[in-house]
């Protein structure tokens, strides 16, 4: 009798997280190493998906690149990387095409934009209760619009100190490379 266990090779494969990014670094075989890899790369890529949306974003684009070879008997992935588009409208109508990379960076730059935007809205609102050319009932319906928008931030911002990603299912779209 033949044994064929010997004349196949399924070695483990370890992997390594960039700088900053969210995950386990989970040995595989390269016969689960696809799996193992596509399955990294989508969890990365809803994460971007909510990070878009916690900041009012479209996404437009979505895709994963796998880098695959041979590691021993199988087709096993050793690389991948996952990348998103999206479309933020900001202030004075542009909209603008972002891509994200690096999920933390993005946060603390969404942070110090939130809180920058926080402080405007409060000198806004110091000087409208300073301004003597309205009347009572305007000075508070602006200031009530004021503080709403206030509120808005600072729910974004408790959001981001959380960080935590509200998954979102949607297409995606995988692009083999050999």
């Amino acid at each position: 009798m033949l044994r064929i266990d010997s004349f196949i090779e399924n070695p483990i494969l370890y992997y390594r997280l960039d700088p900053g990014e969210m995950g386990l670094a989970i040995p595989a075989r390269a016969s689960e190493s696809i799996l193992r890899v596509s399955s990294h790369e989508v969890a990365n890529i809803r994460r971007f998906e909510a990070e878009a949306a916690q900041r009012e974003g479209v996404v437009i684009y979505k895709n994963v690149s796998l880098d695959l070879a041979f590691e021993g008997s199988f087709l096993a992935a050793r690389a991948g990387k996952s990348e998103v588009r999206v479309i933020y409208k900001k202030s004075g109508g542009r909209i603008v095409l972002e891509r994200i990379e690096d999920p933390d960076v993005n946060r603390e730059r969404m942070k110090f934009s939130l809180e920058r935007k926080k402080e405007l809205l409060e000198q806004r609102k110091k000087a409208i209760r300073r301004d003597t050319s309205l009347d009572l009932d305007q000075k508070e319906f602006k200031i009530r619009n004021l503080e709403r928008r206030i509120k808005e931030i600072e729910r974004l911002i408790a959001l981001l100190d959380t960080k935590l990603g509200v998954p979102f299912m949607g297409a995606i779209f995988l692009n083999f490379m050999v």
